[in-house]
């Protein structure tokens, strides 16, 4: 629960944007960014699998936020502690095979059925 803790709180800080500087001009805060961004937690082992799914009320737009969706990802990719699965545009692509497939409109052998999605 912690590493989901600090997933959260980066996702927060990182989604907050920052004005563009020079290379060499860098401010104590890009700096101190820099650094917590090396400082991201590494797994000696996968500990299962997530996904991540933006929630229906899209509270950042209110504090004029991006969404925290992709750098959450990124977070959970670096540690190394979790596999992660794709739940969104992949499922509605997913929907859309089957219908193409009720309607008869895919190959032949193509395999679409039961037990091809991960669990998360």
């Amino acid at each position: 629960m912690k590493i989901f803790s600090t997933i959260a709180a980066f996702a927060v800080l990182a989604a907050v944007p920052a004005p563009a500087v020079h290379a060499q001009d860098k401010s104590s805060a890009r700096k101190a960014q820099e650094k917590g961004t090396a400082q991201i937690p590494r797994c000696q082992r996968n500990l299962g699998t997530v996904a991540i799914v933006e929630p229906d009320n899209q509270w950042w737009r209110e504090l004029s936020l991006g969404s925290p969706e992709a750098i959450m990802r990124v977070f959970v990719q670096q540690s190394g502690c979790f596999t992660l699965v794709n739940r969104g545009r992949s499922m509605q692509n997913r929907a859309m095979e089957r219908a193409l497939a009720d309607q008869g409109e895919l190959q032949e052998g193509s395999n679409i059925g039961r037990g091809q999605v991960k669990a998360a």
